[in-house]
């Protein structure tokens, strides 16, 4: 574990292949020394991933999220970007940015405590924070140009999804870039004929021609399913985001296809003031 400015400092004498393999390296615990994983029963209080397996995945989010960054503001990928990343858990996505951007620029925000703690603990050199569902961030308006939130909107409530994209539209700066991960329609279709998931996403969201005729209708669909406050599974349209831009002076500008076992859908788009 090191600090803040150690680590940029060391960050920046690898290449970013390099980088990335030191990643796995610690996934592995073959390393320790610089980002360290947390324990197996730490790591998979998120997604029941650990190790290589929710690395790659992290790797394959991050693909997505600077893709969209670029395709946005082609000629300002700088690491002085100030980054958020919303719902950041123990620090997976966290671990991997200070290649990217300055650490005294990363902020990573979730409701679980826990996992704030031993992000905190194990990566002293970036900043993450606790924050309560459905309460004001703590933080100024504009006060980041990059945030990313990757299956957090998958899960919340309707209300819950209203109140947090409106809060992540007022902590972002002039044409600061929002990504955020979502399930659609087709997602939805898999869970259903899924061996293995089938009778849990009907458990939730009903018979499967009840929740497609309601999403249909109402552009929105969420089941609870009791882990923490306005969370559970969430299936919305292109439509009921784009509307959902537009009343917060984002520009939506298109939806990237994550790879690996995350097949999330990564909206992005630009504030325009």
């Amino acid at each position: 574990m090191i600090k803040q400015t150690k680590l940029d400092r060391v960050v920046q004498s690898f290449s970013e292949d390099e980088w990335r393999e030191l990643y796995l390296a610690h996934a592995r615990g073959e390393r320790t020394d610089l980002i360290p994983f947390p324990d197996d029963s730490v790591q998979i209080v998120t997604n029941s991933q650990k190790g290589e397996g929710t690395a790659h995945g992290a790797l394959s989010i991050l693909d997505c999220v600077l893709s969209c960054i670029r395709e946005a503001r082609p000629d300002d990928m700088t690491r002085s970007l100030s980054v958020l990343d919303y719902g950041c858990g123990w620090g997976r996505m966290t671990r991997l940015l200070p290649y990217y951007f300055d650490s005294s620029r990363i902020v990573g925000v979730d409701v679980d405590g826990d996992l704030v703690e031993s992000a905190n603990t194990l990566l002293p050199g970036i900043r993450h924070q606790q924050i309560t569902s459905m309460q004001t961030l703590p933080f100024e308006d504009g006060a980041f140009d990059v945030v990313f939130a990757n299956s957090v909107f998958s899960h919340l409530s309707e209300k819950s999804a209203r109140f947090t994209l409106r809060e992540l539209a007022r902590v972002l700066g002039p044409r600061g870039v929002l990504v955020i991960s979502t399930l659609e329609r087709s997602n939805m279709d898999q869970f259903y004929a899924s061996d293995r998931k089938g009778k849990w996403i009907e458990g939730v969201l009903g018979p499967h021609d009840e929740a497609a005729s309601q999403l249909d209708e109402a552009g929105f669909i969420w089941g609870d399913t009791g882990r923490w406050h306005e969370y559970g599974i969430a299936i919305t349209t292109d439509a009921w985001i784009t509307t959902r831009f537009q009343e917060l002076d984002l520009d939506l500008l298109g939806t990237k296809y994550g790879q690996h076992q995350e097949s999330h859908n990564y909206k992005f788009g630009v504030k325009r003031s």
